[in-house]
């Protein structure tokens, strides 16, 4: 905790936090957000563009046809090229936001299901799980306090 002056009252106990600090330590241990989500981010935008690069119609362009459109996008199209109508622009805004939402939320969802797998017993090695405290039961009194205690109370 941090030391506070407010109108040259010092209070020990009292921390500002921005509203981005106050999120997170809202959020529980395995719920933030880490490096991974990026990288989920980045694999999700490359899966994307690859498919639709993938389904580019290579025949009806070698046949001549050029009343072609190249879609790109999931799930919705953000990228729309028409060779036959190439003034117009191929960007989507609108859709390209809301695209990008999604894929957020997505990866942030992948990152947290990552964290739960990871943070289970079973992907645990020897020594990670020796270092778990075990809980042992209390162990019964033999004493003749203890005995006389139980007697007096259980009647």
């Amino acid at each position: 905790m941090a030391n506070v002056k407010d109108n040259g009252v010092e209070y020990a106990l009292a921390e500002k936090k921005s509203i981005l600090q106050g999120l997170r330590d809202s959020l529980p241990e395995g719920a933030h957000p880490t490096k991974r989500t990026g990288y989920i981010l980045s694999i999700i935008f490359g899966l994307v563009v690859l498919i639709g690069a993938l389904n580019f119609p290579f025949f009806s362009v070698f046949s001549g046809n050029t009343n072609i459109e190249i879609n790109i996008g999931w799930p919705l199209i953000f990228l729309n090229f028409q060779l036959n109508n190439i003034d117009s622009s191929p960007i989507k805004v609108g859709n390209l936001i809301v695209d990008i939402l999604l894929w957020v939320f997505l990866a942030y969802a992948i990152d947290i299901l990552i964290n739960i797998i990871m943070s289970t017993k079973f992907t645990k090695t020897e020594e990670e799980k020796k270092a778990i405290p075990h809980i042992y039961e209390d162990k019964k009194s033999k004493s003749i306090a203890d005995r006389v205690t139980k007697k007096v109370f259980s009647k």
